[in-house]
């Protein structure tokens, strides 16, 4: 992870490991940060943009497009992993982001390459709904 580490870049990150598993656009972000009684630094908006570009790039951050919307989501990456790697399942109801072991990754990337197709296993977001938002906890 190049450069330093400002405080804004840190209650950023820290607001976003304190929600794991949880995405979020740039405004939701804004508002959070704003409100979040635990932060006592100030984040302004072109920052969180600008933040958010950064840390995507670094690999820090997943962004995908929010279904039915121009709008963009951010996710904390899971801890010492890069999430160009493996693959997505997503929920379209609750919008939350599970990644993929490798050995599942694997084998859904072997059945794509027998069908002549290569996955872009960084973008690559497999729909559907959550055990939770079905109303079935796993």
């Amino acid at each position: 992870m190049g450069g330093y580490q400002t405080l804004q870049r840190k209650a950023l990150v820290d607001f976003l490991r304190q929600h794991p598993g949880r995405a979020f656009t740039a405004r939701d972000l804004i508002k959070a940060l704003k409100e979040d009684p635990f932060s006592a630094q100030t984040v302004g908006e072109s920052t969180v943009y600008r933040l958010l570009q950064k840390l995507t790039a670094q690999g820090l951050v997943k962004r995908y497009l929010l279904e039915g919307s121009r709008s963009y989501v951010y996710e904390i990456s899971p801890v010492g992993r890069s999430c160009d790697g493996h693959l997505h399942l997503k929920c379209t109801r609750c919008h939350k982001l599970i990644h993929l072991g490798e050995e599942e990754t694997g084998r859904v990337t072997r059945e794509a390459e027998k069908q002549g197709f290569t996955l872009d296993k960084g973008q690559t977001l497999l729909l559907g709904q959550c055990a939770a938002c079905r109303g079935e906890l796993p």
